[in-house]
């Protein structure tokens, strides 16, 4: 019931094996299972990590309307303009920050 130091300052850094050591063992020695932490469930889901990404990128400083209904009525104008839908959607997609580009996949 406790931690094999020399293993584990044998394979971490010095910061790294002190601040695993640190951590108390269980006394019930519960079986290992892995959790995301972004879910209350603790099970990974697509939805959690969307969540995760939109929460990161939203102080990214891209600008935005304040007024909902002025916001509301640029998007209406988007969808009504006589173009093909492909432009469109490149259009929105360009002005939410969520192009499918490699710098936004990595």
């Amino acid at each position: 019931m406790e931690w094999k130091a020399e293993r584990i300052r044998g394979c971490f850094t010095k910061e790294d094996a002190d601040a695993i050591l640190s951590i108390p063992l269980s006394l019930h020695r519960p079986k290992d299972r892995l959790i995301w932490a972004e879910s209350q469930s603790g099970q990974f889901t697509v939805k959690s990590t969307y969540r995760l990404a939109y929460e990161a990128n939203r102080g990214g400083g891209n600008a935005d309307c304040s007024n909902p209904s002025t916001r509301k009525n640029v998007w209406k104008g988007l969808w009504r303009m006589n173009l093909p839908q492909k432009i469109k959607h490149f259009a929105w997609r360009a002005a939410r920050n969520i192009l499918a580009s490699k710098e936004a996949l990595r």
